[in-house]
Parts: C-alpha cells; structure tokens; sequence
C-alpha cells in the first residue's frame, strides 16, 4: 500500500509540475510597448484609457507582463519621430 501511496504522490507531482513551471516563464517575461500619441495626455486620456482596458481584457497587465511608455507630440510631428526613434 505504501508503494501505491508514494507513486500516486510522484505522478501527482510530475503531472502538476509543467504547468506550474511554464506560468512562471509567462509571468517572468514582460513586454515593452511604446504608444505613440500625436496629441497631448489631456486631450487623449479617454482614448489612452480605453486601450489600456483592451489591453487588460486581452491578458496584458500593466506593471506584471506589460510596460507601457507613452510619448506625446502635442500636434508636432517632427517631434513625434523624436520620440519615435527614442523608444527603438
């Protein structure tokens, strides 16, 4: 009886091992996303938040598996590229 006992706790570990392990990869690894915004944060919060909340729905999590860096141009798109070329 004992054999049965400690094999059915080593094939219960084995089993619930893989998964265990690949949930802390996925959790280990985060992800950089740079939006850019040819607005000003003001003028596109209501936008900005409504990803943010897709993003979430998604799976992404901000601050857990998703860095996200804003760059605002505030209506000038040569300083967009700026910021564009900042966040390569």
């Amino acid at each position: 009886m004992r054999r049965r006992d400690l094999l059915g706790v080593l094939g219960g570990t084995m089993v619930s091992w893989p998964p265990t392990a690949n949930a802390q990869q996925r959790q280990a690894r985060r992800r950089r996303l740079g939006l850019l915004l040819i607005g000003t944060p003001e003028s596109r919060s209501a936008q900005t938040a409504a990803y943010v909340r897709w993003l979430e729905q998604t799976g992404w999590k901000t601050g857990v598996n998703l860095d996200l860096e804003y760059r605002w141009a505030a209506g000038d798109e040569h300083h967009l590229r700026q910021q564009a070329a900042e966040i390569e």
